[in-house]
């Protein structure tokens, strides 16, 4: 039997990355809202969402960053990166290339 975390846990959890991918986000937080350890609150995110909850908290930082590049208002990327929660733009494009296929900066030109 695959235990996973309730509906309202999932989405306590999830509310908690969105509002916070601008800042550090440690497993010990997110396990904190629920209130459970973080191995428990790790392995039973992995299990409700089938990646780990790095791996999801990088691809909401992603999405972010897409929706601010498509933005008329153009922020630079390194502002986005930072907005996005990332150390600096290198990591914002490393992380980037590796989920998109490409720069931010080609993103961002071919829209």
């Amino acid at each position: 039997m695959k235990i996973c975390l309730s509906k309202p846990q999932l989405h306590r959890a999830i509310d908690y990355i969105e509002s916070h991918l601008d800042q550090e986000i440690t497993l010990t937080d997110i396990a904190k809202v629920l209130g459970m350890s973080q191995y428990y609150f790790c392995r039973l995110f992995r299990q409700s969402m089938g990646v780990s909850p790095y791996k999801y908290v990088i691809h909401q930082r992603i999405e972010r960053a897409k929706q601010l590049l498509r933005q008329p208002q153009k922020m630079s990327i390194a502002a986005i990166s930072l907005e996005c929660g990332f150390a600096n733009q290198s990591a914002l494009s490393k992380h980037f290339r590796s989920l998109t296929g490409t720069t931010p900066n080609t993103y961002r030109k071919r829209l």
